[in-house]
């Protein structure tokens, strides 16, 4: 697994809850970057006590190679598979393209920041309240 976000821990998790021995690669100093302190503490303890998973943190990737990973300084990790979970970006390009009309956008989900699934239901649910409404939550692009 490359990147210990929370999408690669919860991963590694599920991997290693169907059998898989699991090496977590980051190339930060801690794992779970991004996530509050409580839930990186949460995700340490329960991979400490569970020996099919293993964080590797400072370690960036440098090569994915058969049957091997290489990180900086040459360290190698065997690996059959790879699992890629390096974050992500907001994709905006549309919303960038369609701001020269005259329309009101509103942006939700991964084109205003990549959080999931459930902060983009929730963005587009109140994106959807607030247009029309006599007060307004939510104001469009501009």
């Amino acid at each position: 697994m490359i990147g210990a976000g929370k999408t690669g821990c919860e991963t590694a998790e599920q991997l290693a809850a169907n059998g898989h021995t699991v090496s977590v690669l980051e190339m930060r100093e801690e794992g779970a970057p991004g996530v509050e302190r409580a839930s990186q503490a949460d995700a340490s303890d329960r991979f400490a006590d569970d020996d099919r998973i293993t964080i590797h943190t400072d370690r960036r990737v440098t090569e994915i190679a058969p049957e091997q990973v290489i990180t900086d300084g040459g360290k190698t990790f065997d690996a059959d598979t790879v699992v890629l979970a390096t974050g992500s970006e907001p994709n905006d390009e549309l919303v960038d393209e369609l701001t020269d009309l005259d329309l009101d956008i509103y942006v939700a989900g991964d084109a205003k920041s990549p959080n999931g699934i459930h902060t983009a239901i929730h963005d587009g649910c109140e994106i959807g309240r607030s247009i029309g409404a006599r007060e307004p939550t939510v104001s469009p692009k501009q």
